[in-house]
This record gives C-alpha cells, sequence and structure tokens, in this order.
C-alpha cells in the first residue's frame, strides 16, 4: 500500500527526535567532563530567531527569541518562546454553515530547549538543538474565532553556525516541527507540524 504523505511526514519527525536523543546520549560524558583545570566552564547566550514555515503545506513567517547557559562549550539549555508573525489561510468549516470558508490559522509556543554545539571554536561549526514546547493554536474567520486547541510541540534541527566575533555567532537553521495533542476539527496534528528554514542570532559570552 502507498504510503500517504501525512504518514511519510510523521516518520520522518520520529527519525529526527531519533537521531537527536542518540546524539545527545554518546556525547553526555563529555560534554560533563571536567577540563584540563578540573572546572566545568559555563557561557551564555540569548537571541532572536526568524524562519519561513510550513504549516498546512503553505509557507509563511514565524519569529520567537531563546537564551540559556552553555556548559563546556558543548551543551546548552534554556528557554524558548516562538509563533507565527503572519497568518495561514485554508479553505475549512466556520461552523456557522459555510463548510467553504476562507478561515486563517496561527500559533503560539514557548517551553525548553536542548542543545549540542560541536567545536565551538571553529569558524563554521554545527549544532543539534531540540525544542520541547506547549503552546495554543488559533482558527479564525476574518476576525471571528472559529476555534481554538492547545498542544504540544517537539522540534529537532540542525544550524550551520559562524564565528563573526567572540560575542555573535549567527547561523542558518533547519528543522521539522512535530505537533501532537491538538483538538481541531478542520486541522490535525500533521496539518500543523512541518518543515522550519530560518536565521537564528546568537548573542553572549561562548
Amino acid at each position: 500500500m502507498m504510503r500517504t504523505v501525512k504518514e511519510h511526514k510523521t516518520i520522518l519527525s520520529i527519525i529526527l527526535v531519533f537521531i537527536s536523543t542518540a546524539i545527545f546520549s554518546q556525547e553526555m560524558n563529555a560534554i560533563f567532563s571536567k577540563d584540563s583545570s578540573n572546572r566545568i566552564s559555563t557561557g551564555a547566550y540569548g537571541g532572536p530567531f526568524v524562519s519561513a514555515t510550513q504549516l498546512n503545506g503553505n509557507w509563511g513567517i514565524s519569529i520567537g527569541g531563546k537564551g540559556g547557559i552553555i556548559i563546556n562549550r558543548k551543551f546548552a539549555l534554556g528557554g524558548i518562546g516562538m509563533g507565527t508573525a503572519s497568518d495561514y489561510g485554508f479553505v475549512g468549516d466556520n461552523f456557522s454553515g459555510n463548510s467553504n470558508a476562507s478561515l486563517d490559522v496561527s500559533y503560539g509556543a514557548g517551553g525548553i530547549f536542548l542543545e549540542y554545539i560541536s567545536h565551538i571554536t571553529n569558524t563554521i561549526h554545527y549544532s543539534l538543538p531540540i525544542n520541547l514546547m506547549a503552546g495554543g493554536i488559533s482558527i479564525k474567520d476574518n476576525d471571528l474565532d472559529v476555534e481554538s486547541s492547545s498542544a504540544f510541540i517537539i522540534e529537532p534541527g540542525v544550524n550551520i553556525e559562524f564565528n563573526l566575533t567572540r560575542s555573535f555567532i549567527p547561523g542558518i537553521n533547519f528543522s521539522y516541527r512535530q505537533f501532537f495533542g491538538s483538538s481541531l476539527n478542520n486541522l490535525d496534528d500533521t496539518d500543523l507540524s512541518g518543515f522550519n528554514i530560518g536565521m537564528v542570532f546568537k548573542f553572549g559570552s561562548f
């Protein structure tokens, strides 16, 4: 039997989460090992990010910010918040007698992130973030609320980063956002899930 696009997207998200978890587990001993001075080093960073975000097959813009601590220049953890910067249009049921209404969906979420950083002192390096968030989705017909729901999000990704200065590291981000537990009638978790491509800007002490 041929697999549907939704099934492929769900399988991809599971694979990405599995790969991220495996890499984190393999690196934990190195991350928390002490350096030559017998101590654990710490730093911190924060900054905004902007992404082209896929939702229900359409592309739009999402923005957000994140910040946290860095341990031994290899592992970061902290807080993250983000949301759509524009509504995503689709045709659906407004539950007022029109099953082909022009509706808009948007969402916002916040939570924590974990990030493995490879060779942060190299001019070009990569990191593997995974975001664990909870948030809300809203569907509207013009300015009228149609339905809303809470949900959980797991978002694994990869950053390609560039050390421009000692305190500023911009990067290109690729990730996949998987929704869980939404209860909308017009859209399901697979409709809400999708790819992200964007820029992340890190300011701090690395």
